[in-house]
C-alpha cells in the first residue's frame, strides 16, 4: 500500500526506513518484469520477511513509455534496447528505470475475494492509501501459474502489439499488506523479479535513489493548486512549477550589439531571460529548486536562502530514511531551517542584512515557545514574503491548516505571495505522503501531479526515459475563471460557473438580477406570501450578473467543498 501513498513505483530507497525486503532489492533502481506468468519465487519473494504480508498483482500500462532499458532475451543475454521499437516480441523479462508514476496501475488483482476483503478493510485504516481510485478484481489463476525455475526463465514468450505490463511491485501498508504488481493485459503480461534465486543474477547497476526530492516537487504543486484561489501570485506559481524550465544560457553572438541595460546596476537581460523566464526571485528560486539548480537562485539574497531551505529539508528527511534500521527518527525540520538561516546569517557582510535575518531567527524560536508579539505584529515586523512564509511555517503544524484558510491565517496583512513561500515549505516537508486528502482527491490531480514526479525524477537521472505528455494540470477554479478570452471580458461557460458557484455557496450579495419588460401598465400585489408584479404578456428577458470582483474576493477568502468545486468545474469546462 505504500507505494499507493507515495505516488510512484519506485526502488527500495523510496520506502525510507519502512521498506521490507522484497523483489524490488534484487536490482535496486530498476523495476525488473516478466512476461506472461508470475514465477512463484516472485510471489513468495514479497511475503519473505513476515506471516502477515500479502501478495497482489497490479496490472501497469506501459504505452506512453519510450527510452531506453534493458531486456532478457530467450537465450538469457541482457541487452540495451529503445522501448517499444526495438522489442522483439519474445523478451521473457524487461527491467525499466525506476520511478513510474502510480497513475499507470490499470488494476489491482486479488488472489480471492476473501483477501480482497481483508486488504480493502487494511487500507481504510489510512487516509492516504487511495485504494478505492483503482480498478479492483480478483484471478487465482494468475497466482497458481507457474513456472518451473525463476533461474530457467521457464515462460512464455508474447507478443508486443500490446502496451500493458504486469508488474509484482511492493504496494505495503506500515503495519500489514505487501502486494505484489502485475497484470495480465490482452498481448503483454510481466512481473517483477525476485531477488537472485537458484543462482539468477543480471549485471545491472545499482542506480537505486531517494525520491523525497520530487515528491517534496509534487507536494508544492499540490498546494499550489488547494491555495490558488486566493489570488493571482499562487495562480502564477502554480503555472509555472506544473512544468518548470530554467533555460539554458545562449551562446553570444558577437556580431550583434550588445543591448544597452535599462537602469545600473541592473543584469543583462539576455542573461536574465536565459535564467528564467519568471521575473519574481523567490518564484525563479522555487524552479530552480525544482529542478536541482539552485545556482540559478543566487541573483537575490532571500530566493537564494529559500532554495537552500527547501534543499536542506529534503536532504535532512533523506538522510532519516538512509539511516540503518531502528535507528532514523524524523528530523526536526523547524530546527534545520533555524541553523541554516544562522549559517547564512554569519556568512553576510552586509550589517543590515545580518540583523533583520537575526531577528527573523528570534521571532521563529518565539513561534515555538512564549513570543513576546502577536500574529499581527509579528507580520508587521517583517513585510517580506521569505520571512512571513517562514513565520506560518512555524506558526502551523500542517499544510491542512493553510489549506482550511481558517481565521487564524486570514490576517489582512497576508499577500498570496507570502502564501506561495508557505506552500513551498510545508510542501517540502510533507511531501506527497503527507499532503492532506482534499487535495489529492481533486479530479485528475493525482494522476498529473504523480506523472510529473516520475518524469522530473527521469529529467534529473538522466535516464532518457520518455513517460510521454503528462495529463493536464489541474487549474484553481480562480484560474479559470479569470482566463481572458478572445473578446474580452467572461465567457459564456465563466458566467455559467461564475453562477453555478455564487448559487452553491449561497453568496446573494454577488447576484443582481435585471427583468427587461415591454412597454405597457403594471400592477403591484400585495399577497400573504409577498409582493408580485402583474403584468399583461410575457417577460421579455430575465438575466441574472455576477460581481465578478466580489466573487473573486468571497473565493479567495473561504474554501470551497469537494462537491460545489466539481460542480463549477464541470460548468466552466463544459462537461457534464
Amino acid at each position: 500500500m505504500y507505494l499507493l501513498a507515495m505516488g510512484l513505483v519506485t526502488g527500495p530507497k523510496g520506502f525510507g526506513c519502512k521498506y521490507y525486503a522484497d523483489t524490488l532489492a534484487w536490482a535496486p533502481g530498476w523495476i525488473p518484469l516478466f512476461a506472461d506468468g508470475i514465477p512463484p519465487a516472485a510471489l513468495a519473494q514479497v511475503t519473505s520477511e513476515a506471516d502477515h504480508l500479502q501478495p497482489v498483482i497490479a496490472s501497469v500500462d506501459l504505452g506512453a513509455l519510450r527510452g531506453p532499458i534493458q531486456a532478457l532475451d530467450p537465450q538469457g543475454r541482457l541487452r540495451a534496447l529503445c522501448w517499444p521499437e526495438e522489442a522483439q516480441g519474445d523478451e521473457p523479462l524487461l527491467c525499466i528505470p525506476a520511478p513510474l508514476p502510480i497513475g499507470w496501475l490499470q488494476a489491482i488483482i486479488f488472489a480471492s475475494k476473501e483477501q480482497k476483503a481483508l486488504i480493502r478493510e487494511q487500507a481504510a485504516d489510512y487516509a492516504n492509501v487511495p485504494l478505492g481510485a483503482y480498478k479492483q478484481r480478483v484471478n487465482a489463476r494468475l497466482f497458481a501459474a507457474a513456472s518451473k525455475s525463476a533461474s530457467a526463465l521457464a515462460l512464455r514468450s508474447a507478443s508486443t502489439s500490446g502496451s500493458a505490463l504486469n508488474s509484482p511491485s511492493a504496494l505495503r501498508s506500515a503495519s500489514t499488506s505487501e502486494s505484489a504488481l502485475s497484470s495480465p493485459s490482452a498481448s503483454l503480461s510481466a512481473s517483477i523479479l525476485p531477488e537472485p534465486i537458484d543462482g539468477l543474477s543480471l549485471p545491472l547497476p545499482d542506480q537505486d535513489a531517494s525520491v523525497q526530492q520530487v515528491s517534496a516537487v509534487g507536494a508544492v504543486q499540490a498546494m499550489l493548486v488547494g491555495l490558488g484561489n486566493r489570488g493571482d501570485a499562487l495562480v502564477t506559481a502554480g503555472q509555472s512549477l506544473s512544468d518548470p524550465e530554467l533555460p539554458k544560457p545562449e551562446l553570444p553572438k558577437p556580431e550583434l550589439p550588445k543591448p544597452e541595460l535599462p537602469k545600473p546596476g541592473l543584469t543583462d537581460p539576455e542573461e536574465t531571460a536565459s535564467q528564467s523566464s519568471v521575473e519574481d526571485p523567490l518564484l525563479r528560486a522555487l524552479l530552480a529548486w525544482a529542478l536541482g539548480e539552485n545556482s540559478a537562485a543566487n541573483a537575490d539574497l532571500h530566493g537564494r536562502i529559500l532554495a537552500q531551505l527547501l534543499s536542506a529539508i529534503v536532504d535532512a528527511k533523506t538522510q532519516a530514511d538512509e539511516a540503518p534500521a531502528g535507528e532514523g527518527c524524523p528530523p526536526d525540520i523547524q530546527q534545520v531551517i533555524l541553523d541554516l538561516l544562522e549559517a547564512e546569517r554569519t556568512r553576510l557582510a552586509e550589517p543590515k542584512w545580518q540583523e533583520a535575518l537575526k531577528r527573523l531567527i528570534a521571532d521563529l524560536k518565539g513561534c515555538l515557545g512564549l513570543g513576546d508579539a502577536t500574529i499581527s505584529e509579528l507580520f508587521q515586523r517583517h513585510q517580506k514574503p521569505f520571512s512571513r512564509g517562514l513565520l506560518l511555517f512555524f506558526l502551523r503544524q500542517r499544510g491542512q491548516e493553510l489549506l482550511e484558510l481558517s481565521e487564524r491565517f486570514d490576517q489582512p496583512l497576508l499577500t498570496d505571495q507570502d502564501l506561495v513561500v508557505a506552500a513551498a515549505l510545508f510542501g517540502a516537508r510533507g511531501g506527497w505522503l503527507e499532503l492532506p486528502g482534499s487535495i489529492k482527491d481533486l479530479p485528475g490531480l493525482r494522476s498529473a501531479i504523480t506523472h510529473r514526479m516520475a518524469a522530473l525524477a527521469h529529467r534529473q537521472r538522466g535516464t532518457g526515459l520518455d513517460l510521454g505528455p503528462a495529463p493536464e494540470r489541474v487549474e484553481p477554479l480562480r484560474e479559470l475563471m479569470t482566463r481572458k478570452g478572445g473578446g474580452g471580458g467572461w465567457s459564456k461557460r465563466q458566467q455559467e460557473g461564475a453562477l453555478a458557484l455564487a448559487r452553491g455557496m449561497g453568496w446573494q450579495e454577488v447576484l443582481k438580477t435585471r427583468i427587461s419588460l415591454g412597454k405597457g401598465d403594471y400592477r403591484l400585489q400585495v399577497a400573504g406570501n409577498g409582493v408580485q408584479l402583474l403584468l399583461d404578456g410575457e417577460v421579455k428577458a430575465v438575466t441574472v450578473d455576477v460581481d465578478q470582483a466580489q466573487l473573486l474576493t468571497l473565493l479567495a477568502r473561504t474554501a470551497i467543498p469537494g462537491r460545489i468545486d466539481a460542480e463549477v468545474r464541470k460548468a466552466l469546462t463544459g462537461q457534464r
